[in-house]
């Protein structure tokens, strides 16, 4: 599975912005699966503005690893 991110990110160089960060560290293999569920969540809500998606992921986050942030942010969320 490496290799396909490896080469998907060395044809994508000419793109920029925190997806492209993330692809990054998912190919580099330095950040757990937590904190990429947690970087995609801050991009559909942050940058993004997609709320939902943005708690699906949070939701996966918080399957891996109990957090009381997190819980709040889901909170949050499912209220609007």
């Amino acid at each position: 599975m490496t290799h396909q991110f490896s080469s998907s990110t060395s044809s994508s160089r000419s793109c920029s912005g925190s997806s492209c960060r993330v692809q990054r560290r998912v190919a580099s293999g330095k950040d757990s699966s937590f904190t990429i569920e947690l970087a995609l969540a801050d991009l559909y809500q942050y940058k993004l503005g997609q709320p939902d998606k943005a708690l699906l992921h949070l939701k996966k986050a918080l399957l891996i690893q109990h957090d009381v942030d997190i819980e709040n942010r889901i909170s949050a969320l499912e209220k609007k």
